[in-house]
């Protein structure tokens, strides 16, 4: 199970940025992320969630077993095991493990103060272009504020 604790001490050590093991198990990553923004640490890093194809239910075995750090739910092997083209499910596994990352990521975090300064750019006259930079422009002072600190 992932420890928002951990990730607590990066933050304090200078962390701005970190990227996840490989999610396969959506809860568990939903419970760091609950617990992460429970600690206020989403406004603190940038989260990029990890994620990949299984090529099949051998290679998630290995994987399950092997690397540190990775849950892979036996309904995901099983998944993969009734595949007939496991290869193209891995991949489809992986573009359903990305949505549901999505919608957790979209309950808050860096993300959403993007798309409101995004947003505000677009409510305030600019066009796509320039509310890009604005995100871009917002981005790089969060940055630099956070190496004030």
């Amino acid at each position: 199970d992932w420890r928002a604790d951990r990730l607590a001490k990066k933050v304090a050590a200078g962390a701005d940025f970190i990227q996840t093991n490989y999610i396969f198990d959506i809860e568990v990553f939903r419970r760091f992320m609950e617990r992460v923004r429970d600690m206020g640490l989403d406004e603190k890093v940038f989260i990029l969630a990890g994620v990949g194809p299984l090529a099949s239910a051998k290679s998630a075995r290995w994987m399950r077993n092997n690397v540190p750090g990775i849950h892979i739910p036996d309904a995901v092997i099983d998944r993969l095991e009734k595949a007939e083209k496991p290869g193209e499910e891995g991949k489809k596994l992986c573009i359903d493990l990305i949505q549901q990352i999505r919608e957790i990521a979209r309950k808050g975090n860096s993300a959403d103060r993007q798309r409101a300064v995004y947003k505000q750019a677009l409510d305030a006259g600019a066009d796509k272009q320039e509310a890009m930079l604005a995100v871009v422009d917002s981005l790089i002072e969060e940055t630099i504020a956070g190496l004030d600190e």
